[in-house]
């Protein structure tokens, strides 16, 4: 099964705003702390990691389906078991909304 998430590059600005970079600055998510974040001491700092964190998902998800093809290969040429290659597979399954 295909990913079906907004394409990026996606990038991330202050105040929580996260937006796709190819189609004219368009926002495509809002990841203010609206709850619990914005009371915490450092919640502008957790706010921000989070964004940057989700800015890098497409490059992640793409980089991780390039690595795992690639094991999966291995795997089949030495009929061997790779343990992190099972948690790359489950992790592509839950970014696609499989798990």
């Amino acid at each position: 099964m295909e990913a079906k998430f907004t394409p990026g590059p996606w990038e991330y600005e202050s105040h929580g705003q996260m937006i796709m970079t190819d189609n004219g600055q368009k926002m495509i998510a809002d990841i203010r702390g609206w709850g619990w974040i914005q009371y915490l001491p450092e919640g502008e700092k957790i706010q921000d990691a989070n964004g940057y964190l989700i800015a890098a998902a497409p490059d992640l998800y793409m980089v991780l389906e390039e690595v795992f093809d690639e094991v999966e290969n291995y795997m089949e040429r030495t009929g061997r078991s790779v343990t992190w290659g099972e948690k790359a597979k489950a992790a592509l399954a839950k970014a696609r909304g499989e798990a």
